[in-house]
C-alpha cells in the first residue's frame, strides 16, 4: 500500500507542477489572454477537431492500458503483473516529463512553422539530434542503475522487473520519436489521419500482447509496446516524409 500511495502522490505532484508551470508559462508568453471579439463557426469547428484528437489519446490510450492490465491479472497473477507495472510506472514518470517538455516548447515552434517547409525540416532535424542523445543516455543510464532505481521508488522485491526493461525501454525510445512525428500531424490538423492513427495503434497493440504474452508470457507485452510503436514511428515517418526530406 505504501508503494501505492507514494505513486499516486508523485503522479498528483508531476501533474500538478506540469499545470502550474505550464499557466505561468503561458501568462508571460502572452498566450493565455481574454478572448475579444465573437468566436465563428468555423474556429469552433476547429476546435472541436483539437478537443476529438485529445479525447482520441484518452481513449485509445489510457483505456487500452486498463485493458492490457486486467488481461495481464487474470492471465499471469498480480506478483508478474505487478512487476511489469513497476517498469511501466517508472516508464510514465519520465513519458510525462518529455509529454509536457514537448507540449510546451516543441509543439508551439512546430505550429508557428507548419508552412515553412524548409525551416521547420531544420528545426525538426535539430530537434531530433538533442531528442534522440538525450533519450538513449537517459534510457540506458537508468538500466545500468535499475537495481538502486528499483529499490529506492519500491522496494528489494521488484529487482526481478529489471529482466522486462529493455524491450520496454525500447518501445519508450519507438514511443518518444513516435511522439515528435505525431505533434506535426496535430499541428496541420489532420483530425482524421491523427485519430485513425491511435485507434488503429491501440488495436494493433492489443493483438500483440494478446499474440506475443500467449508465447512468452509476461515477456511479451512489453515486446508488443516495443513492436507497436516502432510500426507506428516508420508509418509516422512515411506521412510525413515531404516535411522531413
Amino acid at each position: 500500500s505504501d508503494v501505492y500511495k507514494r505513486q499516486l502522490l508523485s503522479f498528483l505532484l508531476a501533474q500538478s507542477f506540469a499545470v502550474v508551470f505550464s499557466l505561468i508559462y503561458g501568462f508571460l508568453r502572452g498566450i493565455l489572454l481574454p478572448v475579444k471579439g465573437r468566436i465563428s463557426f468555423k474556429e469552433y469547428r476547429k476546435l472541436g477537431e483539437f478537443i476529438l484528437m485529445a479525447l482520441s489519446i484518452l481513449v485509445f490510450g489510457k483505456v487500452t492500458d486498463f485493458i492490457i492490465r486486467d488481461y495481464a491479472i487474470q492471465s499471469f497473477g498480480m506478483l508478474h503483473t505487478g512487476l511489469w507495472q513497476s517498469v511501466v510506472k517508472l516508464s510514465d514518470g519520465y513519458m510525462m516529463l518529455f509529454i509536457n517538455t514537448v507540449g510546451i516548447v516543441y509543439y508551439p515552434q512546430v505550429s508557428s512553422m507548419i508552412f515553412n517547409t524548409d525551416d521547420l525540416r531544420q528545426y525538426l532535424r535539430d530537434v531530433f539530434k538533442i531528442v534522440v542523445v538525450i533519450s538513449v543516455t537517459g534510457l540506458f543510464l537508468i538500466y545500468i542503475f535499475r537495481e538502486p532505481v528499483l529499490i529506492i521508488l519500491y522496494n528489494r522485491e521488484f529487482v526481478p522487473a529489471g529482466d522486462l526493461m529493455p524491450l520496454q525501454f525500447l518501445g519508450d525510445f519507438f514511443c518518444i520519436i513516435a511522439y515528435l512525428l505525431t505533434y506535426i500531424i496535430s499541428a496541420q490538423a489532420r483530425s482524421m489521419t491523427f485519430i485513425l492513427l491511435q485507434a488503429a495503434s491501440a488495436i494493433f497493440y492489443i493483438i500483440l500482447v494478446y499474440t506475443l504474452s500467449s508465447n512468452f508470457g509476461i515477456e511479451g507485452i512489453p515486446a508488443a509496446h516495443a513492436i507497436r510503436y516502432f510500426v507506428l514511428a516508420i508509418i509516422l515517418i512515411i506521412l510525413n516524409k515531404r516535411i522531413l526530406f
